[in-house]
């Protein structure tokens, strides 16, 4: 898995961060006393660990994203009684379920597709590719479809 260089930069500008605090709190201990030292390497401590614990969260979103590029079309929900598909969070479910129900339609089976938050959905033998990612689910139309969800759609038949 590449690593992700604005995790990279923000853990080093921690860890630099923290050993010139020490470095300069050393320097004031000399100059000013221990207290003014004490402080100063204290807060340079805590604003490290700030920027390193930032650089971790950006490396995991990092790595939890490439992992569901990996796993992209695997089926995510079944709502028949077939066994053989990984159901995903309900929530997810849920929002497209209501949103066709709101339609008066029932959901056969619902996998993920390429993109984020997409998904083709089965209702009455058609297949729909949905976005969830704005406020409501979104139907999007086959001709706007991009390839590789073009490609993926025929896979998946």
């Amino acid at each position: 898995m590449k690593d992700n260089s604005i995790a990279i930069i923000l853990r080093f500008i921690g860890f630099l961060t923290i050993v010139l605090g020490i470095i300069f709190s050393f320097d004031l201990t000399d100059n000013f006393g221990g207290s003014l030292a004490l402080i100063t390497g204290f807060y340079s401590f805590i604003s490290g660990m700030l920027f390193i614990g930032f650089g971790e969260v950006v490396r995991i979103l990092h790595e939890m994203n490439q992992r569901s590029k990996e796993q992209n079309m695997l089926p995510v929900a079944e709502t028949t009684t077939q066994t053989d598909t990984t159901p995903t969070s309900p929530i997810r479910n849920d929002q497209i379920e209501e949103f066709y129900s709101d339609k008066g339609l029932y959901v056969d089976a619902i996998y993920e597709a390429p993109g984020d938050d997409m998904y083709f959905v089965k209702v009455k033998d058609k297949t729909q590719l949905v976005e969830l990612g704005g406020f409501s689910p979104v139907i999007i139309p086959q001709a706007k479809w991009s390839e590789s969800v073009k490609v993926a759609y025929q896979d998946m038949k």
